[in-house]
């Protein structure tokens, strides 16, 4: 028996101050109940709706292994390898057919058929081609071997490059080439500063024999040696060149020779301004 009590007739109450009791443990038992079917009755999270189409391929919460998608790299490239094997063999095949028939290296052909390759020429057009630098390099060596018979400087480069080329190796052997280019360089400097210095004596040597247009001729032609690269001593033979030839004019009357003179030495102020500006530098503006 609870604390309040219930009568057995209709509508009665033994105790009527329970009524709000009752009325509270009723309530109080209805909201339980009410609470825990509405817990049931909650709905889960929904899975995600995962639909593909047009061919592909759609992952949703049946899988729980890793997936690759893709293609398998490493399994690609051996693939394409091992498809490319009987192409690399006929042009490995080829570049030795050519290299017997020319007398070259096998190694720089094999670079070739690499920039051929990479220019997409066309499969039935290697063959010539490939023939046409064959010969490039024989001439390569041709004119390598000529090299080699001159000065020291250069006949060592000239080897060097020729190694290079047999071996394949293009761009080390460019590398070398203008190594070769700037001994070169150095080389001809050097041989017009002789050549104009031997101009000069025997302009004086004319100067002698009082052959003054010829002694001016003579300075004028090693002026013109030594004038890309040395503007000073272009400047001394052009007065040298004046010089002989004002003598033709004051010794044999010659006005055509002092007129000549006078056209040089209007130049020679020129490069002496020249000269000045490049050595002062630009002044205030």
């Amino acid at each position: 028996m609870t604390a309040f009590a219930i009568s057995e007739g209709p509508g009665q109450f033994s105790d009527p101050r329970s009524i709000g009791a009752v009325i509270a443990a009723i309530a109080g038992g209805a909201w339980a109940v009410f609470t825990y079917f509405d817990k049931k009755n909650e709905k889960s999270p929904s899975a995600p709706n995962v639909t593909a189409d047009h061919g592909s391929v759609a992952a949703g919460r049946d899988i729980t292994e890793p997936v690759t998608i893709g293609l398998d790299e490493q399994k690609v490239g051996q693939e394409l390898r091992k498809a490319q094997e009987p192409l690399r063999d006929e042009l490995e095949r080829l570049a030795a057919q050519v290299a017997r028939d020319k007398g070259v290296e096998v190694a720089p052909l094999r670079a070739v058929l690499v920039k051929l390759g990479e220019a997409g020429v066309k499969d039935e057009d290697i063959p010539k081609r490939l023939d046409e630098k064959a010969d490039e390099l024989l001439k390569l060596r041709a004119e390598n071997d000529q090299l080699r018979r001159g000065p020291p400087a250069l006949a060592a480069i000239a080897e060097e490059v020729q190694a290079l080329l047999d071996k394949g190796e293009f761009d080390d052997a460019r590398r070398a080439l203008a190594r070769g280019r700037e001994a070169s360089r150095a080389l001809r400097i050097d041989a017009s500063r002789y050549e104009a210095a031997f101009l000069a004596q025997e302009a004086r040597v004319d100067d002698l024999q009082l052959a003054y247009r010829a002694a001016a001729a003579k300075y004028a032609e090693a002026a013109t040696l030594v004038a890309p690269f040395d503007t000073e001593q272009q400047w001394r033979f052009l007065l040298g060149q004046v010089g002989e030839l004002t003598k033709q004019g004051d010794e044999f009357g010659d006005n055509a020779a002092l007129a000549e003179a006078i056209g040089i030495t209007r130049r020679c102020l020129v490069l002496a301004r020249v000269r000045k500006d490049r050595s002062t530098g630009p002044g205030p503006r």
